[in-house]
């Protein structure tokens, strides 16, 4: 066997070395990727929360306020959609 196949054969054992040496690394990043989106979920879900309370408040206090345009405003943004019932086959 000639010297170019020796180091072709050598070749893989060597990538399969460096990929097994990177798995903990990406196991690592994969776990950090799954907190970051968690944390970007919940914080989402607060600022929702906030949103909507104060959309509430403004609903409740802003015609004395003088605030009737930004509640139509905010009204627009949060408006319920509504599901279209299925119609029997």
């Amino acid at each position: 066997m000639g010297a170019g196949a020796q180091r072709n054969l050598r070749f893989p054992d060597l990538g399969l070395s460096r990929c097994s040496d990177r798995r903990p690394l990406l196991e690592r990043l994969q776990r950090l990727t799954a907190r970051v989106d968690d944390t970007v979920a919940a914080l989402c879900s607060d600022v929702m929360d906030v949103a909507l309370e104060g959309y509430s408040l403004v609903k409740v206090s802003g015609r004395a306020q003088g605030l009737d345009e930004l509640r139509r405003e905010l009204g627009s943004r949060f408006a319920k959609t509504r599901r279209k019932e299925p119609t029997p086959a």
